[in-house]
């Protein structure tokens, strides 16, 4: 016979188990007792409850544009899960639950990230929660979100004028040895012809 604890619960006619666990399953039968006759009534055909691990639907985190990212980019990134339906998502950084601000918004599996700068690198996971069974997903692989400065004009400019000189002075030698190579070509064609007149 059960005793009621804080797992077995008895409201009238119902037993309650809660947290229900794999030594929990076994045959469950009822039998009702009262002070008058009859004092108890036959005892109720036997259920068999069987309790299984916890199942939970896998998640997958995708992100666009693939890292690494450059700053005062729009980083989306997206929580896929297959089963079911009706889930809320979880958004963790470096395994802090993300808030929705000015720069992270939601919207349903999509996590958005405007304006993305270097503080926003790190490590982001998600993780589904909804109300009926499976209450919960495992959590999703890691994505690794790097952020690098932009390559400015002035950047580029700057490299263009640093490489200039050698630029140059390759183009210079390029020309003198092509000018080099004509002229011994036009030599020897002069001196190709002198020797045919004076074969002549």
């Amino acid at each position: 016979m059960l005793q009621t604890s804080d797992r077995y619960t008895v409201n009238r006619d119902t037993l309650t188990i809660r947290g229900a666990t794999e030594s929990d399953q076994g045959q469950y039968w009822c039998r009702g007792h009262r002070d008058e006759r009859p004092k108890s009534s036959r005892s109720s055909s036997a259920v068999s409850l069987s309790v299984k691990g916890k199942y939970s639907p896998t998640s997958t985190l995708t992100v666009t544009p693939d890292s690494p990212v450059f700053t005062g980019e729009t980083v989306n990134l997206t929580c896929v899960l297959e089963s079911h339906s009706d889930w809320r998502y979880e958004w963790y950084k470096d395994s802090v639950m993300l808030q929705t601000s000015d720069r992270y918004t939601v919207n349903r599996d999509t996590l958005t990230i405007r304006g993305a700068t270097e503080s926003d690198q790190g490590q982001y996971w998600c993780r589904g929660q909804r109300d009926e069974r499976p209450q919960s997903s495992q959590d999703s692989n890691r994505i690794n979100l790097s952020v690098n400065g932009q390559i400015s004009v002035f950047s580029i400019l700057s490299f263009l004028l640093a490489a200039c000189p050698y630029l140059l002075s390759t183009v210079v030698l390029l020309f003198k040895c092509c000018r080099a190579r004509v002229t011994s070509t036009e030599d020897h064609s002069q001196f190709a012809v002198t020797e045919e007149q004076t074969s002549s």
